[in-house]
């Protein structure tokens, strides 16, 4: 009995296997000069044809081929960009092949009356220079309201997950910075849980120089994953902070707030707190919160200025001098109900 079902199982397994593969195909081609002459490295991408969404991106061989393997069937927008050279974009549908071979794709060199027509078709979801992926913010939707963290999560080859860690081409993203300048320290995710979508022109992907290397001029090899975010000029400037209070009994009162403000070439920091609870300064989720959330994990020194190795923060200046402090930890003493209070700020300017 088993032998007479072993056919009927092989013809019922091989049909439902066409069936899986026949949901998917493969895109593929030669992109070339009006010459024949290969284009290595074109960027190469796939768009829904209904909003311009981007599916999927890579760039073209040296001898430039390109090819997109496992696509979902269905009728996509190949958009192609070359730097001095006419963008070119056509409709690619999946009909009834494995794999649509689109041929040899001639681009034409850009000209002054080829111009007018660039403006209309040279926008485009992302650009690849060198080793930088940037991605055009505009191209991706988010809600109103939505912040950097939003944005990342609909970028193609970017990755965060439930903690706002961030991935980029599979690797961790170190370091995130606002118009190339460390935003408030160097936590990631103070930047992306901050900062409003809206206010993103550019996101730019790329390794960059370990900040040792940077600091002795020496390339040690080693490189760090980094997220550029370009402001819009009327957001490049802004601020974000924290107030919370307490009330209990025996007039018993608390209050801590912090506050940042930035613009192009400056950041100040200012951070308070008072008590008559017998706290003797800040908790080490407040100093957290001030220097960015979840920086202890990212190994980030972030001290803004106020003496990061000492764990408190100083009154300006961070070399680390002698000066009014306020003490992290937040333990209380030991008998009493003593009244605490304290303040810092820092500024910084660039150049």
């Amino acid at each position: 009995m088993i032998k007479k079902l072993l056919p009927l199982i092989f013809v019922f397994c091989c049909t439902l296997l066409r069936g899986q593969v026949s949901n998917r195909f493969g895109i593929k081609g030669t992109v070339a000069d009006t010459n024949g002459v290969s284009l290595p490295a074109a960027t190469v991408m796939l768009l829904a044809p209904k909003d311009s969404a981007l599916i999927n991106f890579g760039r073209t061989s040296d001898k430039g081929a390109f090819e997109f393997k496992n696509v979902k069937r269905g009728s996509y927008l190949l958009k192609i960009t070359y730097v001095g050279y006419l963008p070119h974009q056509q409709t690619v549908g999946s009909e009834a092949e494995t794999v649509a071979d689109l041929g040899t794709i001639k681009m034409r060199e850009l000209n002054k009356d080829l111009y007018e027509v660039v403006i209309k078709t040279a926008r485009a979801p992302l650009s690849i220079k060198g080793d930088m992926i940037e991605y055009d913010a505009s191209s991706f939707k988010v809600p109103p309201g939505s912040t950097v963290e939003d944005l990342l999560k609909k970028l193609p080859g970017v990755q965060v997950d439930e903690n706002g860690n961030i991935k980029a081409q599979g690797q961790d993203v170190k370091k995130v910075t606002v118009d190339g300048k460390s935003f408030f320290g160097s936590d990631p995710k103070l930047a992306t849980k901050n900062l409003s979508a809206q206010a993103v022109s550019k996101v730019q992907v790329f390794n960059d120089k370990s900040e040792q290397s940077k600091i002795t001029g020496v390339d040690d090899g080693k490189k760090e994953k980094t997220v550029n975010l370009e402001l819009k000029e009327e957001f490049k400037k802004g601020g974000f902070g924290k107030i919370t209070a307490g009330v209990g009994t025996k007039e018993r009162l608390e209050g801590k707030a912090n506050y940042n403000k930035f613009n192009a070439k400056e950041q100040f920091s200012v951070i308070g707190l008072g008590n008559n609870t017998n706290q003797t300064g800040l908790s080490f989720d407040d100093y957290q919160d001030f220097r960015g959330s979840q920086s202890f994990s990212w190994g980030d020194e972030a001290d803004f200025g106020f003496g990061g190795g000492t764990r408190s923060f100083y009154f300006g200046g961070d070399d680390n001098s002698d000066g009014i402090t306020i003490p992290i930890g937040g333990g209380a003493r030991d008998r009493g109900f003593a009244k605490s209070y304290a303040a810092g700020m820092n500024y910084e300017s660039f150049h």
